[in-house]
């Protein structure tokens, strides 16, 4: 079983790339996020460790940079994945949806296996 996080990596606009504080708050950011994304991979990773004690199942995590709608479909084929598990972020309205896009959607749409789209309680 693998816990995988994908991290979308924030980069400047080229014009805006010339500017350094643009820069070192993009770098401060991204480190932060990262610094999270580890995190949550962690706990799950140690939640899934508690649940699955006894079962003989190795569990594991990686943190991936780029778009989650690619990334996630991509890293499930190279591991050899039966089936994906994704959350839901549940926007609110048509517009957010059109807009932002539904990742969990995309993943489905491109995965070879299944895909199982998880709310939270």
């Amino acid at each position: 079983m693998r816990v995988v996080v994908a991290e979308d990596v924030l980069t400047a606009n080229p014009v805006y790339a010339l500017i350094p504080p643009v820069n070192e708050f993009l770098d401060e950011v991204n480190r932060t996020e990262r610094t999270e994304a580890e995190r949550l991979a962690e706990n799950a990773v140690k939640e899934l460790r508690i649940i699955l004690e006894n079962k003989n199942v190795t569990v594991s995590s990686r943190i991936v940079s780029g778009d989650p709608k690619q990334v996630l479909v991509r890293h499930a084929e190279e591991f050899g994945a039966d089936c994906i598990f994704t959350g839901a972020t549940g926007f609110s309205t048509p517009i957010d949806r059109l807009l932002v896009g539904s990742v969990s959607a995309a993943v489905a749409a491109r995965a070879q296996c299944s895909v199982e789209v998880v709310r939270a309680q």
